[in-house]
């Protein structure tokens, strides 16, 4: 096999970057260069809106984590941009909106822990995102790397303050992360973690399009196909959602009992780590004999979990004997199987 080693590859009329198969290759359009998950805030796999009056840490968002120490009413949604708005580029459909109704005390942050505390440690990065708010406030970051249980103490690294006005601005912060050498990871949770620290006043701040990449300079945002970030998402949360009522999840298995069954599930792509439990939300039944659906289920638990599938264990239900072949139904238009565990 050959090589050709060159420093650059340029067009012969014009002196630019040539273009090969009609695309021309920059840094804004690299594949992985940005290492926040759901930075354009597309999915909500839990659902789209939460409210909080005590200290609280929760995920509504994909991949990102609110928690407050703080007496005060907040609420986090998701909203949308105007079709055909040029505040903010690209056509982003949604934003991340952290709504503070009441404050007395405390702080708030909203954070994604990025997995692999490796991540760009001993080297130059650079945070961007767009936001504003209703007030002028000030928010602020900061950086934190995870080492995980049992490992070496976390490190934390100073970030910016940034001041929000009530129009759309994009922000920018370029920094060093501290080198790893001589650190012990261990535990199998080790990440990054970056903070948004939100103001500790009444006012409702709106987050959009956030990166981190490589090197000196904020690029243009990446816009990763839908597919492959709603891929990313569930590593982490794996869920389903019911498409209208009677609608059959992926899950068949077989009655153990009157009403009682066990379903196997597999996961739409490999977790972080096998799931420890579920959370439902809706009403769920079994299919029985000719496609009807019995009586819906009273209880619904893990069994048996590992990285590959796990199963869900459903009793209280009826229409169903044992031996019977089963499948699971959704008898409620908003049902939702979340599997747990599997976050940072």
């Amino acid at each position: 096999m050959s090589t050709i080693a060159v420093n650059a590859i340029t067009d012969a009329n014009a002196g630019n970057t040539t273009t090969i198969n009609g695309v021309t290759p920059n840094s804004a359009n690299v594949i992985g260069k940005n290492k926040i998950i759901n930075g354009n805030f597309d999915f909500w796999q839990r659902g789209t809106t939460a409210s909080y009056s005590v200290t609280s840490s929760q995920y509504l968002a994909d991949r990102w984590l609110m928690r407050t120490t703080a007496t005060a009413n907040v609420t986090t949604s998701r909203q949308s941009f105007t079709l055909g708005q040029t505040d903010v580029p690209n056509n982003p459909k949604y934003f991340y909106r952290w709504d503070i109704t009441s404050h007395t005390a405390g702080t708030g942050v909203l954070e994604q822990r990025i997995e692999d505390v490796s991540t760009f440690a001993g080297n130059t990065c650079t945070l961007s995102f767009y936001a504003k708010c209703n007030t002028p406030q000030t928010l602020s970051n900061s950086y934190l790397q995870v080492f995980g249980t049992g490992g070496s103490a976390d490190v934390t690294t100073s970030g910016s303050s940034f001041s929000l006005t009530t129009a759309w601005q994009k922000f920018t912060a370029t920094f060093t992360l501290p080198s790893i050498s001589g650190k012990t990871i261990a535990g199998g949770n080790d990440y990054l973690n970056i903070r948004f620290n939100m103001p500790n006043a009444v006012c409702t701040v709106d987050i959009a399009q956030v990166q981190l990449e490589a090197g000196e300079s904020a690029t243009e945002f990446e816009d990763r196909p839908y597919t492959t970030e709603l891929q990313l998402c569930q590593r982490y949360c794996p869920a389903w959602a019911a498409s209208g009522v009677n609608n059959n999840f992926p899950f068949f298995g077989q009655a153990y009992g009157t009403g009682a069954a066990v379903y196997m599930v597999t996961y739409p792509v490999k977790p972080r780590v096998a799931a420890t439990g579920v959370t439902t939300s809706g009403t769920f039944g079994p299919s029985a004999s000719g496609y009807t659906i019995g009586g819906n289920f009273s209880s619904i638990t893990i069994y048996g979990p590992n990285l590959d599938m796990f199963g869900l264990n459903c009793t209280g239900g009826s229409g169903i004997v044992a031996g019977n072949a089963t499948a699971f139904v959704s008898t409620s238009a908003t049902g939702l199987i979340i599997a747990t565990g599997c976050e940072l």
